[in-house]
């Protein structure tokens, strides 16, 4: 009987062992992860219809309808009902009317493309709105219009934090 260190299959396993034992031990402390007790929601964005904004229960709330937009090029559907044609190669889709109602954060940044005009009677691009200016805009019945227009809206923790006009010329 040959001793078992003679034995060629028990050499191999013996040296691929020692190659498994080798490769597996490293000189790197294991990482150690972080203790999340609870991590906030990332913000969403979207971009909506704004159907009103008011004040209930000491609250701002806006109702909104999510809209899609496609680029032309890539357009499938030949349906142009519910679609809104842009200068910039998209259209403006709202096949399903859909409102909600958020709550706006206080500290909400509202971001205004067409509400006011410079002395030389151009928009006033990039106009940064306070929340009570932004309520009576949509609650002055002389500007319905904003309810066409498309805003970019981003969602944390289920409110609106930020509103954006999106201009269309």
């Amino acid at each position: 009987m040959k001793n078992l260190f003679q034995n060629r299959h028990f050499s191999y396993l013996l040296f691929l062992g020692l190659i498994i034992i080798t490769l597996s031990c490293t000189d790197k402390p294991a990482e150690k992860k972080p203790n999340i007790k609870s991590a906030a929601a990332a913000p969403t964005e979207g971009i909506f219809y704004i159907d009103s904004v008011y004040v209930k229960n000491d609250h701002p709330y806006a109702v909104v309808d999510m809209i899609e937009y496609e680029n032309k090029i890539d357009s499938s559907s030949q349906n142009m009902q519910n679609k809104i044609e842009l200068p910039n190669g998209y259209y403006i889709i709202n096949e399903k009317v859909e409102p909600i109602e958020k709550i706006i954060a206080d500290s909400v940044i509202i971001t205004m493309q067409t509400l006011n005009y410079d002395e030389y009677g151009n928009f006033k691009f990039n106009e940064k709105v306070n929340l009570d200016e932004f309520i009576k805009t949509f609650s002055n019945p002389d500007n319905k219009r904003y309810k066409h227009i498309p805003f970019k809206i981003t969602f944390s923790n289920d409110r609106i934090i930020s509103i954006a006009e999106i201009y269309i010329p």
